[in-house]
C-alpha cells in the first residue's frame, strides 16, 4: 500500500487502509503491550468520537505535552481523523518556552501528561489562548506516582474519560488539509511554527520506505519523541505503509539499546551522529553482531563514523537531507552509497547550492542550499501566522534552508554547515535567540550570546558568553540553576565564559562567528567538568 491516490493521502485514511489490509496483526510494541492496526485504528476513533463532542471539528488546533507511549500515538490519529491540526509540545520545555509556544499556537485545548501539570501552573498567568485541559496520567518519568497536582485555572478531565463518547460520524478530511503545526528553533527571532499538510507527511513516509527497502516483517527500533516529526513521519508512517511494527521506547540509551533490538527483534533503527557515536565507545563484545538490524538510516554523523558503525556491527547506515519545512529531498541511495553524503536530490525536489544571490555556484563551491517541489502539498504550507518569514524563506521562488552544502561532481550533496545560529545537541534543534533571552533575564547579566562549539560525540555544546553588570560578580553555577528552570534541559549552556564585552560589528550585531571560532578556552567554566547535574524530567 505504498502508492496511495490522493484522495487517500490522509492519516487517517492510510490507517484505516492499513488496519484493512493487516488487521490483528502487531503495530505498536510499547512495553508488553502489542497493540494491532485493527485495535489502534478503534482507539483512534474513540477518541476521536470523544474529542469530537467536546468541540474539536475540522482545523481546531489541539497542543499536546505528552509522553513517548500509546497516548500520544491514538492522539496523533485521532486529531488526523478529525482533520483537527495536533501542535506538540516539547516535553523538556518550561517556563518561557513553553508559554512562548502555547501562546503562538493559539490552541483552545491542551491535552497534557500529569506529570507536566506543575510546569503549566508556574507559566498559567502568562498563557491566554488555552481554555481547557485534558489530562493524561501518565505516571512520573521515573515510573513512580505523580505528586498531586497543583491549582490551575482551566477546567479538566483525564484523558481516560474522553473515548466514552459515542462514535459519530467523522469529517471528510482532505489530503492539502494542514495536520501539524511543528515548531522549529529560532535562530534571529522566536521560533515558528510550520504548517503541513497529510500528503507531506504521506510523500515524507512513502519516500522512507522506499529509499529504506522496508518490508512487512520490519520492526522498526524507535526511542525518538513522538512530539517531533522523526518519530511519526519518518518511522511510523514508513511502517504503516508496508504493514510492519514499531516497537516505541521513551527514549535512547546506550545500555539499554541493544536489549531493546533484540527484544523486540527489531530490523531497522533510526539514528542521529551521536547515537553511533555513543554505541562505537563501549567496548567491543561478542554481542556486536548478535542482533537482528539489517538497516538504519539517520542524520548528522560522519563518513567515518557511519563506516565504522557498519564495519563493527554488520548493519549499513544510510543518510539524506531535509527539514521540517521542506520535507526530506535528498536520499542516499543503497545500491550507490557515498558515506558522509546527503545523497542525491529526490526526483519530487528540486535542489540547489547558491551564492548570495541565489546564483548557482559550480560543484565543489559552498553556498546555501535551497530547494522546491515539484509537485504541490509535499513541503510545508507556510508559518503559522507569520506570513512575513515565509515570504522570505521562499524568496525568488525557492525555499532557503539557511544551511550551507556544496555538491560533488556526481551530483552528491553535502552538508557543511549551518548559516543560522541554530544549535544543535543530541538531536535537539536549540535557539540562541531563547538561550540569550532566558540568560539575560538573569540580575547580574548585562548582555550575553549563544553559540555553538563542537562536541565530543558529534554536534554541538551550547556556549555562553556573558558581560556581567558592572560592579556585580557573577557565579556561572548561579546562571546555569537559573538558566535550568526556564529552559528544557538539552538547551541550559555546557559552557559560561565571562567577558568584558562581546563582539560587534559596527551596525551593533554580535559578532559570533568570532565566538564560536574562539572555543572553549582556559577561561571557559565546564558545568560538566564542575559537576553540575541537571535535571531531565
Amino acid at each position: 500500500m505504498i502508492d496511495q491516490p490522493k484522495a487517500q493521502q490522509t492519516l487517517g485514511a492510510l490507517l484505516v487502509d492499513a488496519a484493512s489490509r493487516y488487521g490483528e496483526q502487531p503495530f505498536i510494541l510499547c512495553g508488553d503491550e502489542r497493540v494491532s492496526y485493527a485495535e489502534l485504528l478503534r482507539r483512534a476513533e474513540r477518541l476521536a468520537a470523544g474529542l469530537q463532542a467536546r468541540g474539536v471539528g475540522h482545523g481546531a488546533r489541539v497542543a499536546f505535552m505528552l509522553p513517548n507511549g500509546l497516548d500520544i500515538i491514538e492522539l496523533w490519529f485521532a486529531l488526523a481523523l478529525l482533520g483537527a491540526i495536533g501542535v506538540p509540545v516539547n516535553t523538556a520545555f518550561r517556563g518561557y518556552q513553553l508559554t512562548y509556544l502555547l501562546n503562538d499556537a493559539d490552541a483552545p485545548l491542551f491535552v497534557v501528561g500529569a506529570q507536566y501539570l506543575d510546569r503549566l501552573a508556574a507559566v498559567q498567568a502568562d498563557v491566554g489562548p488555552v481554555e481547557r485541559l485534558i489530562v493524561a496520567d501518565a505516571g512520573a518519568p521515573d515510573g513512580g506516582a505523580v505528586a498531586s497536582p497543583p491549582a490551575l485555572r482551566w477546567p479538566s478531565e483525564p484523558l481516560a474519560d474522553v473515548p466514552t463518547a459515542p462514535r459519530a460520524s467523522l469529517p471528510a478530511v482532505d489530503y492539502r488539509d494542514p495536520v501539524a503545526i511543528l515548531h522549529t528553533s529560532g535562530t534571529t527571532g522566536p521560533s515558528k511554527g510550520v504548517i503541513v499538510c497529510h500528503r507531506h507527511e504521506y510523500i515524507l513516509g512513502r519516500n522512507m520506505a522506499v529509499e529504506m527497502g522496508l518490508r512487512g516483517d520490519d520492526v522498526y527500533w524507535c526511542g525518538f519523541p513522538f512530539f517531533h516529526n522523526t518519530a511519526l513521519a519518518l518511522i511510523t508512517l514508513p511502517v504503516l505503509l508496508v504493514g510492519g511494527a514499531v516497537a516505541v521506547v521513551e527514549r535512547f540509551s546506550a545500555s539499554r539499546f541493544w536489549d531493546e533490538v533484540v527484544r523486540y527483534g527489531c530490523t531497522a533503527f533510526y539514528y542521529l551522529g551521536a547515537l553511533l557515536t555513543i554505541l562505537l565507545k563501549a567496548p567491543p563484545s561478542a554481542r556486536d553482531r548478535q542482533h537482528t538490524l539489517r538497516v538504519g538510516w539517520g542524520l548528522a554523523a560522519s563518513g567515518e563514523t557511519m563506516q565504522a558503525f557498519e564495519a563493527r556491527f554488520g548493519v549499513p547506515v544510510l543518510s539524506g537531507y531535509g527539514s521540517t519545512e521542506a520535507n526530506v529531498v535528498c536520499y542516499e541511495p543503497l545500491a550507490e552509497r557515498r558515506p558522509g553524503s546527503a545523497g542525491k536530490p529526490h526526483p519530487e525536489f528540486d535542489v540547489r547550492v547558491v551564492d548570495d544571490h541565489d546564483e548557482p555556484v559550480p560543484p565543489g563551491a559552498v553556498g546555501e542550499i535551497v530547494t522546491r517541489p515539484r509537485d504541490p502539498y509535499v513541503m510545508f504550507l507556510g508559518y503559522y501566522q507569520k506570513p512575513e518569514a515565509t515570504v522570505a524563506a521562499w524568496r525568488n521562488l525557492w525555499f532557503h534552508t539557511g544551511d550551507a552544502g556544496r555538491f560533488d561532481a556526481d551530483g552528491y550533496l553535502y552538508f557543511v554547515d549551518r548559516l543560522k545560529d541554530v544549535i544543535r545537541r543530541r538531536g535537539e534543534n536549540i535557539s540562541s535567540y531563547e538561550v540569550e533571552y532566558v540568560a539575560s533575564q538573569h540580575p547580574a547579566v548585562l548582555e550575553c550570546a549563544a553559540v555553538a562549539v563542537p562536541a565530543e560525540l558529534g554536534e554541538d555544546e551550547v556556549k555562553l558568553v556573558v558581560v556581567p553588570r558592572p560592579g556585580q560578580s557573577l557565579d556561572p553555577r548561579d546562571l546555569i540553576a537559573f538558566c535550568a528552570e526556564r529552559l528544557a534541559y538539552f538547551a541550559v549552556p555546557r559552557y559560561v565564559q565571562l567577558s568584558q564585552a562581546l563582539p560587534k560589528t559596527p551596525t551593533d550585531k554580535v559578532e559570533k562567528h568570532r565566538l564560536r571560532a574562539e572555543g572553549v578556552t582556559a577561561a571557559t567554566w565546564d558545568r560538566e567538568r564542575a559537576g553540575v547535574q541537571l535535571h531531565r524530567a
